[in-house]
């Protein structure tokens, strides 16, 4: 599996996501914390915007977050880069100009208002995906609740859609998300829940089973949660003793938030039958063991649910390709879509840290060559930029390769003064 997974998205895909065409504003950015940045603003979404800059020759993008913000300075005709107006097909056939968001003032963004049909069901879809920790993150998800909470009451969803694809990652990572998804979009059952799985293995079933409704698409997949822990660079080991009780634990308490039977989960961490009876009403019954009419887990398997078994045994609502196809089982006979911003904030997040990672291994190889050679100005540079990422992208702290934290950077700022101090001795040395 590569270090991050590989890249869903185009570029041009992810320029979609965006306002479609938008002019490109050259900017200065003042942000709370005091920092002033210069350069040019490429995409903006309701809550943070992309801003280009250009550091030591190199083009990099930042992605901000309007709560970051003090105020925006913008030059009064876009960058010359692209055109002062996008005009934008509408549905009727007319142009229409797309304007920037203001992110001076985020309380005021500009946005167009959403036509919701009488009687329609509000559903949002937001795409989680990649590595849980990095990139499939718990502080990333809360931001795009925020978001629809900030929605006018009519534009706020009935439904919200978690359109899972992860092939799993970090284990601290499951109870943060299962605590957004349980605390703050559950809660007083602000929101109906519903999880849609493409795959959803490892950490990434813990988060998903967070879910009272979980739906599957025809090639979906759950389950396969055993939780490993590192042995040494690149060497890791199924879990036992302690940590695996630990874990074992972790996964009866989520199981249990979406309501159902934690032997379940417990069959995908470990070697352990499983079967089930389903009476005459529908309700289904669960056996540690194969004494169920039902068998979902042999003895020497770990359990991953495809979407015929999780239908067959009631683990899965429906399967569902489409989301007209999943409106429907969902019971929605009209449906709008609403609420894209929060997914484009995830677009944008995991496309910054994939950056942010991608920039990081530029550096680490041009510090490491400057400590090589005793460059230590240099190094510093390298090293100061390295603070900057961690500091723009907080989850590359916990889950860059290195993880950025301020242990990892303590350590190097040594190998930097001791290059210095040995240069130092020398020059003393050399001129007795």
């Amino acid at each position: 599996m590569k270090r991050f997974v590989r890249n869903v998205l185009s570029m041009a895909a992810v320029a979609a996501a965006f306002v479609i065409g938008m002019p490109a504003w050259a900017a200065t950015v003042h942000l709370k914390d005091g920092r002033v940045l210069e350069g040019t603003i490429t995409k903006e979404g309701d809550g943070f915007l992309f801003l280009k800059m250009s550091v030591g020759g190199v083009d990099r993008q930042e992605i901000i977050t309007t709560d970051q913000i003090k105020s925006v300075e913008r030059d009064e005709a876009p960058a010359k880069e692209t055109p002062a107006k996008d005009e934008t097909p509408a549905k009727d056939g007319k142009a229409m100009e797309t304007k920037g968001i203001d992110s001076s003032k985020p309380s005021e963004t500009a946005r167009t208002p959403k036509t919701i049909p009488p009687g329609a069901t509000k559903i949002c879809f937001i795409t989680l995906e990649e590595m849980v920790g990095p990139y499939l993150n718990a502080d990333a998800l809360a931001h795009s609740v925020g978001l629809l909470d900030k929605l006018p009451e009519e534009e706020r969803p009935d439904i919200i859609v978690l359109d899972i694809d992860s092939g799993g990652g970090a284990l601290s990572e499951v109870e943060p998300l299962s605590d957004v998804i349980h605390k703050k979009l559950k809660h007083e059952k602000k929101y109906r829940v519903v999880a849609w799985i493409r795959s959803a293995i490892s950490a990434a079933s813990m988060t998903g089973i967070n879910c009272e409704e979980i739906y599957f698409r025809r090639q979906g997949n759950f389950g396969g949660t055993v939780a490993f822990s590192m042995t040494g660079p690149g060497q890791a080991k199924a879990m036992d003793g302690e940590g695996l009780q630990w874990v074992l634990l972790l996964g009866e308490k989520i199981t249990k938030r979406g309501g159902y039977n934690p032997l379940i989960m417990r069959a995908m961490q470990i070697l352990m039958p499983l079967s089930c009876d389903i009476d005459e009403d529908g309700v289904v019954t669960w056996y540690e063991g194969t004494s169920g009419e039902i068998l979902v887990n042999p003895q020497d398997r770990i359990l991953t649910l495809n979407s015929e078994l999780a239908l067959k045994c009631k683990f899965s609502k429906g399967t569902a390709d489409t989301k007209d196809e999943l409106a429907k089982l969902m019971g929605c006979k009209e449906w709008v879509e609403v609420g894209p911003e929060a997914d484009e904030y995830q677009v944008a997040f995991r496309q910054s840290v994939q950056e942010a990672q991608a920039r990081t291994d530029e550096l680490l190889s041009k510090m490491n060559i400057a400590i090589q050679y005793g460059q230590a100005p240099k190094a510093r540079t390298f090293l100061e930029e390295l603070r900057s990422i961690a500091r723009r992208a907080p989850s590359m702290a916990k889950y860059g390769q290195p993880p950025l934290t301020k242990e990892w950077f303590d350590e190097v700022e040594k190998q930097i003064r001791k290059i210095i101090d040995d240069q130092e001795k020398m020059k003393k040395a050399q001129n007795r």
